[in-house]
Order: C-alpha cells, then sequence, then structure tokens
C-alpha cells in the first residue's frame, strides 16, 4: 500500500561536486585591483624542482599564493616544498597517491585567490608578468565566465628544468 520509505536524495558524485565548484569561481563578480593568482602545483618524486619553482612564483608579483598537493613522493619532496613555502599564505597538502585530477581539486579547495593556474612539478613559468596578465583576462572576460587559458606549458615551462616535453 502507500507505506512506502522516503529515501533522502544521495549526494551528488564526486565529479558533480567538482563541477559545481568550478562552475561557481567562474560567477564571481570583479576581481577587484588586488586579485592574485593561486599556483597550484602537484607534486611527485621532484624534490629538486621546489626551490626553483618556488623562487620563481615568489618572484612574480601576481602569484597571491601557492599550493603545493604533495601527491605520496618518496624522494623528500615533501620536506622540500616546506622549506620553501610561506607560512600563513601559502600551503602544503599531504596524500597518498591521489593522482592528478582528485590532487588539483585538493589544491583548488585550499586556494583563496580567486584565479587558480595549475602546475605540475616540472613546470617553471619564465615570462615576467604572467600572473597579471592572466588576471587581466579573466576580468575582461568575466561577463563571458572565462573558465580556462592555457598556455605553452611544454616549452616555455619545461625548458628550465631540462625536462622538454613536446
Amino acid at each position: 500500500s502507500g507505506n512506502k520509505k522516503r529515501r533522502d536524495a544521495a549526494p551528488p558524485p564526486p565529479a558533480a561536486a567538482s563541477r559545481e565548484f568550478y562552475r561557481n569561481r567562474t560567477a564571481l563578480g570583479s576581481l577587484g585591483r588586488d586579485a592574485g593568482v593561486a599556483a597550484i602545483v602537484l607534486s611527485y618524486n621532484h624534490a629538486a624542482n621546489a626551490r626553483p619553482i618556488t623562487a620563481a612564483l615568489k618572484d612574480e608579483p601576481g602569484v597571491a599564493q601557492i599550493v603545493v598537493a604533495e601527491d605520496g613522493s618518496s624522494d623528500g619532496s615533501y620536506d622540500a616544498w616546506r622549506k620553501e613555502l610561506r607560512k600563513g599564505r601559502d600551503v602544503l597538502l599531504r596524500s597518498k597517491n591521489l593522482h592528478e585530477i582528485r590532487a588539483y581539486n585538493r589544491g583548488a579547495e585550499a586556494a583563496s585567490a580567486p584565479v587558480l593556474c595549475f602546475l605540475q612539478d616540472d613546470d617553471l613559468p619564465t615570462d615576467a608578468g604572467w600572473a597579471a596578465e592572466v588576471v587581466d583576462l579573466f576580468e575582461k572576460f568575466r561577463r563571458e565566465r572565462l573558465a580556462v587559458i592555457s598556455g605553452l606549458a611544454a616549452e616555455a615551462c619545461q625548458v628550465e628544468l631540462g625536462e622538454v616535453q613536446v
């Protein structure tokens, strides 16, 4: 008869929750004069790269925060990043081999800056002013809900670390 138990709606699957998170990030109003970029770095067994990447990101005026998603390295990467990051401003997350997408999602959730830049631990941004340019593009196209800007990561960023991947 009509005595069926009512089931509550199941929570959205993780992919749906991630889509909603990023959709909300692109629905921002004006970013404002002081908007910055959160550089989210996925780290896995490249301890020697922590210092040059962190130095390059700290030297870039538009980078407000560095978030490192350290994904279970066995070469001392976690300690290398911990030495380089600024306390109270940057974030170091530790996980056990979540893999790329989930680790980046954790980094995005931990970021406080309105614009997210996703990097690998063998990317080395070398173009001065890139972060401010990215913020300007997001501001210019915010009504169109710009969500992604891509660059020539393989050639422009990795050449400095000697790991060119084309």
